[in-house]
């Protein structure tokens, strides 16, 4: 028995990733599934990758601060699996969990530098624990969120 080349296989598979993602968008488009009547994603084509990535952006600027909104829900959402979701922000170098949390440290930074108290920053942004939270944040902006708030006021 010959020794596999791992780095063959992986390679098709990274190529057919786009045109399984693409195939679901038409495969959706074709059956009639009444995309233009979800709500919040009605102005975005999901036939290519690049609107389907277009779509994900906007769901998570829509629902970031809900705290029950995850990368699975995301995915829900849009009809498409995580892992599907997880391999169309993976071409970018990104990930669904990272957008939210992203998305939600901006809008705290945002209300720490108006003034908002560090737990109620936390909150209306999404995030139900402070500790978590804090941690994300220093993280993010190499800092504590009381010490942001502090510079900017």
């Amino acid at each position: 028995m010959e020794p596999v080349d791992r780095g063959r296989l992986v390679h098709p598979r990274r190529r057919h990733r786009r045109a399984r993602l693409l195939s679901f968008a038409h495969a959706a488009h074709v059956s009639g599934l009444a995309l233009d009547e979800v709500e919040e994603v009605e102005e975005v084509d999901l036939t290519t990758c690049d609107a389907l990535r277009a779509a994900v952006g906007q769901r998570v600027r829509e629902r970031f601060r809900d705290p029950e909104f995850t990368a699975a829900a995301l995915a829900a959402e849009l009809h498409l699996s995580v892992r599907s979701v997880q391999a169309l922000l993976a071409e970018d170098g990104r990930s669904p969990a990272a957008e939210i949390r992203r998305a939600r440290l901006e809008f705290a930074g945002t209300l720490l530098a108006r003034g908002a108290a560090v737990s109620d920053a936390c909150r209306a942004s999404g995030f139900s624990e402070l500790g978590t939270f804090g941690r994300a944040f220093r993280r993010q902006y190499g800092q504590a969120p009381s010490s942001w708030a502090r510079a900017a006021g």
